[in-house]
């Protein structure tokens, strides 16, 4: 299923005894376009107010009570290593806390998450590399804040042609699947969703995301409409249009991560 990220944003985080907080800001890698931290804000409860959760430890989400519940209880998440939420967050940090909650290093492995492609299939952490890693003091400088990366532009081939105002994100995968993208400057009242894969290039200190389409293919997209699910034949539909304008044959992200 694919999420709005940001209506995301102020459902609580359950663990198995309680609230611990609500979700505040998603850390992503601006490479595979994986979500790698919930930004957890816990209010008053724990010292430095912030919590940083692996999509590993997330066991559910309930639109309904609007909450995520947590395979951890309270204490177990209060007990763990004051958590770096300034960015970059260095590797020494990362490790300690993945030691802490018993999940694999990410950054090392076949697999998108470590020792597997999704968060449902890692299960044990690895522990091949692990002195190495902990001695890594340098923050990983692809780590970004979905919050500051909100409302960047979006720059086409021929000119800007609008701004990021959501992310799309797949619920098992936790993979970022589509930026979406508010054209109101030129396009009054459309909206449209852009593959991550479309994106050539990423200039944060200029707040501009780069594809090598020109604007006339944006303008012509299929539109989108926040208010109604992202379908199969939706996604399809959008798939075949770019594809068109692509160069080289491309298989969806659905086909090749069978």
């Amino acid at each position: 299923m694919l999420q709005n990220a940001w209506t995301l944003k102020g459902f609580s985080i359950q663990a198995t005894d309680g609230k611990i907080g609500h979700v505040d800001d998603f850390y992503f890698d601006d490479i595979t376009w994986a979500v790698r931290y919930v930004v957890v804000d816990t209010g008053n409860w724990i010292s430095g107010h912030e919590v940083l959760l692996s999509p590993i430890a997330l066991s559910g989400i309930s639109q309904d009570d609007r909450c995520i519940k947590i395979s951890f209880t309270r204490d177990h998440v209060s007990g763990a290593p004051g958590a770096e939420s300034e960015l970059p967050v260095t590797r020494q940090w990362e490790a300690e806390y993945h030691d802490y909650f018993g999940w694999p290093y990410y950054w090392e492995g076949a697999g998108l998450f470590g020792t597997g492609p999704y968060p449902e299939f890692v299960k044990e952490m690895s522990d091949s590399t692990e002195e190495t890693l902990k001695n890594e003091t340098k923050g990983d400088p692809h780590l970004q804040s979905a919050r500051d990366v909100g409302d960047c532009r979006i720059t086409a081939a021929d000119g800007d042609i609008g701004h990021v105002v959501d992310f799309i994100i797949d619920e098992e995968s936790w993979i970022i699947r589509y930026v979406e993208v508010d054209t109101g400057n030129w396009l009054p009242g459309k909206k449209v969703l852009l593959s991550t894969r479309l994106i050539s290039a990423i200039n944060w200190a200029n707040g501009c995301l780069q594809i090598s389409l020109n604007r006339s293919v944006i303008e012509n997209a299929p539109p989108y409409d926040p208010d109604q699910p992202i379908r199969r034949d939706y996604e399809q539909g959008l798939f075949d249009y770019y594809a068109e304008h692509l160069e080289g044959s491309i298989k969806p992200y659905w086909e090749l991560e069978q």
